[in-house]
């Protein structure tokens, strides 16, 4: 099975949080993740440095939808950078794959 891609778009300081739906590319119906666990990390290359874990929750594994987060701090320590992230399954099985773009956060003010 080819990893599918996935470009994300992070805004530094703030949190991350965007839900998928992982499918088969036939039918189209959701894949049942109900056995399956991942891990998601971000770097600037594949031979670089760990520069965020992703935290991947399943939602309704069963419908094969699963969410990827990261926390403000996290997302407050990568810099106005282009990365690559990957998600990998328990057996090592690389599921998804992307670039990440890291952008500044604008503030919002309460006049």
């Amino acid at each position: 099975m080819s990893p599918g891609s996935l470009n994300l778009t992070i805004y530094r300081g703030a949190l991350f949080k965007e839900r998928f739906q992982c499918v088969d590319p036939t039918t189209g119906a959701g894949l049942n993740l109900t056995t399956s666990t991942f891990t998601a990390q971000i770097r600037i290359d594949a031979d670089s440095a760990l520069a965020a874990e992703v935290t991947v929750t399943a939602i309704t594994a069963a419908s094969g939808i699963f969410e990827l987060s990261i926390l403000p701090a996290t997302t407050a320590t990568l810099t106005l950078d282009a990365y690559q992230w990957g998600m990998l399954d328990a057996d090592g099985m690389l599921w998804l794959q992307g670039n990440v773009a890291v952008n500044a956060m604008i503030p919002v003010f309460n006049d």
